[in-house]
């Protein structure tokens, strides 16, 4: 989707802004503080960085929050289709992280984008995962379809491991965003 067509009022247009790095055109909500700790919000398969629209307010009084839409969801677009892997996925968020000059807190990651998240702590310094329904199981069929294996059988066991470590005191700033 075009940013362009968004109605006025979609949530977070305003914090919102278009990163080109690689063959990614991110579009990335950047809102909170911005000396804050950063939280990085992974949404599932065949959703959007909206779909955090109502957990941000609470998250970035006291966190700088960065939602990307992932490439080929929402707003973001990529010319490079075989980089739809968690391993890719996760190297390509690590550039975007570079590139906005962050490395984050913890990630939070929903379905799909809990298992990204998990391999991102596992390729990065990344500290901690928090995954919300995550998809983090090899699914037939159909379900099958949407991540490609990541090389590892079912590419789970060292996911759960990460996840043993996930979330373990996050600070936050004590100044509320202006």
């Amino acid at each position: 989707m075009d940013p362009r067509a968004l109605p006025a009022n979609w949530p977070y247009r305003s914090a919102a802004a278009r990163r080109r790095v690689g063959p990614i055109d991110w579009w990335v909500i950047d809102t909170g503080p911005a000396d804050g700790p950063v939280l990085l919000l992974l949404h599932g398969l065949g959703a959007s960085g909206h779909s955090f629209r109502k957990m941000i307010p609470g998250l970035s009084a006291r966190y700088r929050v960065i939602v990307p839409d992932l490439p080929g969801h929402g707003c973001s677009r990529s010319t490079a289709r075989h980089r739809f892997g968690l391993k890719p996925m996760a190297e390509d968020l690590w550039k975007l992280c570079q590139h906005l000059g962050v490395t984050p807190a913890a990630v939070i990651g929903h379905s799909a984008g809990g298992a990204i998240a998990l391999q991102l702590a596992l390729d990065t310094p990344v500290p901690r995962v928090v995954g919300i329904n995550a998809a983090l199981d090899h699914f037939e069929g159909v379900a099958g379809g949407g991540l490609p294996d990541d090389g590892a059988g079912s590419g789970c066991p060292a996911l759960h491991r990460a996840l043993g470590d996930a979330l373990r005191g996050v600070p936050a700033t004590d100044r509320p965003a202006s």
